[in-house]
């Protein structure tokens, strides 16, 4: 779990790279995140053939309209043609986002499968699972900012 939590944060990351190369609003990319819920409910289905209720269902269908039209609405940050430094298509930051919430959801079930199936304490699964990814992140950084010392400065 923990690896798929830091897999996570890193496509987080490179998934608003992508959106700056191609000259898109992060906030297009970060709408198609909140497809989550869908992914879920799907997981959910499949590995544990939970039912949703008619409320979920009808929250979810709200979430997938307003994320249809955010993701469609004019915004004046995108240029009508492409720039001389537009390095990637529109499309594949806006495809590549899906990562995350199937990222996310495979999260959420691995979760569930350990706490419920395995009988793990959930309070002492969630303390673990980021206590190593915070030590994991800070020691990465710390390695990064010996290696790049004119990177962080307070000038």
């Amino acid at each position: 779990n923990v690896i798929v939590q830091a897999s996570i944060v890193i496509l987080l990351n490179i998934n608003f790279h992508l959106a700056i190369l191609a000259d898109l609003n992060i906030g297009i990319a970060q709408t198609v995140h909140a497809s989550q819920a869908f992914f879920v409910a799907l997981l959910d289905f499949v590995i544990f053939g939970a039912f949703l209720e008619k409320s979920q269902i009808t929250g979810m269908l709200i979430i997938l309209v307003c994320v249809f039209f955010i993701s469609f609405s004019s915004d004046s940050s995108i240029p009508d043609e492409p720039s001389v430094q537009t390095k990637l298509a529109v499309y594949i930051p806006i495809l590549f986002s899906f990562t995350v919430p199937c990222a996310q959801a495979a999260n959420i079930m691995i979760s569930k499968r350990v706490t419920t199936v395995l009988g793990v304490n959930p309070w002492d699964f969630t303390v673990g699972v980021y206590a190593i990814m915070a030590t994991v992140f800070q020691l990465w950084g710390l390695i990064y900012w010996y290696n790049n010392p004119g990177t962080f400065r307070s000038d």
